[in-house]
């Protein structure tokens, strides 16, 4: 019995089809989406025009959307990009971004596009938009596309021969010199060459496996094998296993490229290439396939080339037929098995497939790399076979006839860009924040080292050497660097304060040098560093150290900047609001959430005083360090503010303490929750009503949005207060969300049901972070006591002001770091919820 649909009006009569399928996708668009059609023509008819492709159908229907992305980027590639780029881009546009309507696209931007086609006399513009389409299909058709498929032109264009790459493939140079690399072959590298070619020039099927250790010439050789076969006007393909070795043979390409194996293997893979691609033919026509370093390859991949070869040479002989070299040293690198052991890796190699025993072998002995030093090469020998000692961890050790000892160490004024093998012993006084040089185009970070002499040298970091050394390099500790690239130092970067410059890149050698090895001469301290009380500045600029105690999530300024606000607490204990602009979020303040749970300790260097004095912002020059402690956390008594109800009572206005104590709830006839702008969370006092309202403070009108907030009894041994708690502390408490809380309340006019949460509060202590509110009480007595975050007492997870705990606002903050998360709004700050 058939029963009307729930979920749509339509019924798909298609499977799923991606949309570079073309029509088949169309046509699945309109079945999905058209009522009851009756007929293939009825699909192509709307409005009682008939339309002539499937295609047209659905953009008539408004089932497509436009192609206005695509064309801001052919735009503004124009204004920079030649007529070849142009091509290419527009190809990449056709055949992975699936434009709706490419002929528009193409009457668009085909002048452009043919501007170097012009030069040639005699040619029509057709004739010119022609070539121009010719060259776009060659393209296309290395990408497994025709240019016929997108309906630029009426007229048929007629498909390439071959593509670009196959044509590339087909047409390698081959070096004059290919016959003196012939006379330098050892006689076991000659025995080889000349097995091989007799099977590619006799037409004979043959596949062999080239054993040898590192420097006995296997690259050597298969360069002389490519170049011979090439020089007799055959196609010889050159593979490898990954991308370096690819770069050492000329018209090398990787396994996965040249036979499109997947990245990702199972079980039921396959080389995914069509048999009438040009890439097939480029395959058949090979007369000797070279796949080098075999022995980093699953044995399925191999296995997966087999298949494909029987299958396009239609044959059931070992890889079609095909003279096929593998070659490789199974005493290095093994197949990356992830979680894997020993076993695995072996299990998964060549060794192990049922191909190895039908390869045949050939053996390459003699080590041309190291001939001077035979010990070296025994001892190599030793290692690849077994025969070394191995200790704990798989290691071995090393002959100290091997161990380069480096030059003495030098001071700073001593190195020149002609120094070799030099070491210094530095500190770093000062490490600046990663910045955007001129251009944009790519970072840098400054520092500068000072020796045992008090000599200074600038160094510089960029791109991804920045990343690199982040967890190496910390201000104001000691390191022994060794051979950094010394240059002549220039103004852009600010005066020099030395001759040269030193560059830190993935060349050179730091050594940190651990605080509990005795220094010969201890560095001096530096100098430049004055510590200021947030509430005693000196002069615009000042350095502050504090522990972080909240990070808040990062926001908007009225002005339409970036902003992120830390809270930040000194030895006084003295909390103070810490402005974070523009791109110290994405550095310094990331950095600083990630250490939260730590409560890190920060040394703001160059911070000036907001003129409304409510807080610190950051300037451009300003530098922010974490794990920069120029003394203990116990000398400052950074972490260590508990205290009791009585002296928090007598603290000043918002000064943060910590205190144990216990809970117990009040009235349970007051309301629970408070209304607030959804903008920027502030309380809404007027009425009690979910409309929208004018926010002075945002100034434009927000909805009003339900917050969590009740007033609840604390009691220790000192005596008992009242306090307010708010937001997603007292939601937790609760085990209601506002919105839940809201509905019962004032919707239903039900009491919340709190007989769980005074069962779970009795008889446990807490430990609460709480601090005074500025306002006084209706009485005229001091502001009460305002709940920033609680625990049980056995329990270190706290919860933070803003509702998460601090393991979770850790792990909210590696989301947003990896753009899985987005923030839409800034953080719920109870001081100005209240």
């Amino acid at each position: 019995m058939w029963t009307r649909r729930k979920q749509r009006n339509a019924i798909g009569r298609i499977v799923t089809c991606h949309p570079t399928e073309g029509e088949r996708y169309y046509l699945r668009l309109l079945l999905m989406n058209t009522r009851a059609p009756k007929s293939y023509e009825d699909l192509l008819t709307f409005n009682g025009e008939y339309c002539s492709t499937i295609r047209e159908s659905a953009e008539k229907r408004g089932l497509l959307l436009c192609d206005n992305n695509l064309t801001e980027c052919m735009s503004e590639a124009t204004t920079y990009q030649m007529p070849s780029s142009l091509r290419h881009l527009f190809s990449m546009l056709l055949a992975y971004c699936n434009p709706n309507n490419p002929e528009e696209l193409w009457k668009k931007f085909q002048n452009p596009m043919s501007e170097d086609f012009n030069k040639y006399p005699g040619l029509s513009s057709k004739e010119v938009h022609y070539k121009v389409l010719n060259y776009i299909n060659e393209i296309l058709y290395s990408m497994g596309h025709d240019i016929n498929e997108f309906k630029l032109i009426p007229e048929i264009i007629k498909a390439s021969a071959v593509a670009k790459d196959v044509l590339f493939k087909r047409n390698i140079i081959v070096s004059k010199e290919y016959l003196l690399l012939q006379r330098q072959l050892n006689k076991d590298q000659q025995t080889a060459y000349n097995t091989i070619l007799n099977r590619v020039f006799s037409n004979k099927p043959g596949a062999f496996f080239i054993d040898g250790p590192g420097g006995t010439g296997k690259t050597f050789l298969y360069r002389v094998w490519l170049e011979t076969v090439r020089h007799q006007g055959f196609v010889a393909l050159a593979t490898t296993s990954f991308g370096a070795a690819a770069s050492l043979l000329p018209g090398g390409r990787t396994a996965h490229s040249c036979f499109k194996l997947p990245i990702e293997i199972d079980e039921n893979f396959s080389c995914n290439i069509s048999k009438q691609s040009s890439l097939v033919s480029l395959i058949r026509d090979a007369k000797l396939i070279v796949w080098n370093e075999i022995s980093m390859a699953k044995k399925e991949m191999i296995e997966a080339l087999d298949l494909l070869l029987k299958d396009l040479m239609e044959t059931n002989i070992l890889f079609g037929g095909k003279v096929v070299i593998f070659s490789g040293d199974f005493r290095q690198t093994l197949p990356v098995v992830r979680g894997g052991k020993r076993e695995d890796f072996v299990s998964a190699s060549l060794l192990c497939s049922n191909i190895w025993n039908q390869l045949e072998k050939l053996q390459l002995s003699e080590n041309m790399r190291a001939k001077i030093d035979p010990a070296f090469c025994q001892y190599l020998m030793r290692i690849g076979h077994g025969k070394e000692k191995i200790y704990s961890q798989g290691k071995i050790e090393s002959p100290r006839s091997f161990i380069i000892v480096m030059a003495e160490r030098l001071g700073i004024n001593a190195v020149t860009p002609e120094t070799k093998e030099w070491t210094v012993k530095v500190q770093d006084v000062d490490k600046g924040r990663p910045r955007d040089n001129l251009q944009k185009t790519n970072k840098y970070q400054l520092m500068i080292l000072q020796d045992e002499e008090e000599a200074q040298v600038q160094g510089i970091m960029y791109g991804r050497d920045i990343k690199s050394y982040a967890e190496l390099l910390f201000p104001y500790h000691t390191y022994l660097v060794s051979v950094a690239t010394v240059s002549e130092s220039s103004h852009a970067y600010g005066i020099p304060i030395n001759t040269f410059l030193w560059t830190i890149d993935k060349g050179t050698l730091i050594e940190p040098i651990e605080e509990i090895e005795p220094l010969e001469n201890s560095l001096p301290p530096p100098t430049r560093l004055t510590l200021t009380m947030f509430h005693q500045p000196e002069g615009l600029e000042f350095d502050v150290l504090a522990i972080v105690v909240n990070v808040g999530l990062p926001t908007c300024a009225a002005n339409g900047c970036r902003i992120q606000e830390l809270i930040i607490m000194d030895n006084q204990k003295k909390p103070k609001k810490l402005t974070l602009w523009e791109s110290f979020i994405d550095h310094d303040g990331i950095n600083i959430a990630e250490q939260l749970d730590q409560y890190p300790i920060i040394l703001a260097r160059k911070i000036a005083k907001s003129k409304s004095s409510t807080g610190l912002p950051q300037q451009s020059k300003s530098i922010l360090h974490t794990h920069s402690l120029l003394r203990s956390e116990h000398e400052y008594n950074l972490n260590r503010f508990s205290s009791t109800i009585v002296d928090a009572q007598q603290h000043l206005p918002g000064q943060i303490v910590c205190i144990q104590a216990e809970f117990s709830l009040l009235d349970e006839n007051q309301h629970f929750y408070t209304l607030a702008y959804s903008t920027c969370k502030q309380i809404f006092t007027r009425l009690h009503s979910r409309r929208r309202f004018y926010c002075a403070t945002c100034r434009r009108s927000a909805n009003l949005i339900p917050i969590c907030q009740f007033d609840i009894a604390i009691t220790d041994s000192s005596g008992s207060a009242t306090a307010l708690i708010a937001d997603q502390p007292a939601e937790t408490m609760l085990h209601l969300t506002s919105e839940e809380i809201y509905d019962i309340r004032c919707t239903k006019k039900q009491m919340l049901p709190l007989a769980n949460v005074t069962r779970q509060l009795a008889g446990k202590t807490f430990t609460i972070q709480v601090k005074k509110s500025f306002a006084k009480t209706m009485d005229g007595t001091p502001g009460k006591l305002i709940i920033l975050s609680y625990a049980e007492k056995e329990n270190v997870i706290i919860t933070c002001s803003d509702g998460h705990s601090r393991k979770q606002q850790k792990e909210d903050w590696k989301q947003k770091r990896q753009g899985r998360k987005q923030c839409s709004g800034g953080q719920i700050s109870p001081s100005k919820t209240l």
